[in-house]
């Protein structure tokens, strides 16, 4: 039995219809956030809590919150604070064949944010921005990322969550026909 359900999404980029068919179809989570580059209207998701995207154009959405969940403190931001300073990075590396660049990205972007993360007191942080579903665990800090919902690389999905005291689940799921 878990103690929370948390529903992420990320990156609708004007997907109302999708949205709303994910938001509907757990409208029993007990935390639903998404983080950024929604693309609609902010009062058709206002059960949402959301964070600023890189292509959102309102003023009024935080670029990251920050809470408690059970045992574990929670960063939530939409990912792109280290672009410039990740394709740099990257780029410096001589040695990478091309076809590994897109995995060392990640790699190189992961070990920033959970720097980032650990800077500011979390150990877990919920991110969007790449379109690329992940859950994983970076220098001790819990990283997810619920990927696109329409435009996802390889696929498009969000992550649904159970929190069980400081234990935490995830499940990364498709989102079909979109």
């Amino acid at each position: 039995m878990y103690n929370m359900k948390i529903l992420l999404m990320s990156d609708t980029h004007g997907e109302l219809d999708a949205a709303r068919k994910i938001l509907d179809r757990h409208a029993d989570a007990d935390l639903k956030i998404h983080l950024g580059d929604v693309g609609f209207p902010l009062q058709e998701i206002s059960e949402c809590s959301i964070v600023k995207g890189n292509h959102d154009r309102t003023h009024r959405l935080p670029k990251k919150l920050r809470f408690t969940i059970e045992k574990r403190s929670v960063i939530c931001l939409h990912g792109d604070i280290f672009d410039d300073e990740t394709v740099q990075e990257v780029l410096a590396m001589k040695h990478v064949a091309s076809d590994e660049i897109m995995e060392v990205c990640m790699r190189t972007l992961y070990g920033k944010l959970a720097a980032y993360a650990k800077r500011k007191g979390c150990d877990t942080l919920f991110f969007g921005h790449t379109h690329h579903q992940c859950f994983t665990e970076v220098d001790g800090v819990i990283l997810i990322n619920p990927g696109s919902v329409c435009y996802g690389t390889p696929q498009s999905g969000y992550a649904l969550l159970e929190v069980h005291g400081q234990e935490l689940q995830a499940a990364l799921l498709p989102v079909e026909n979109c």
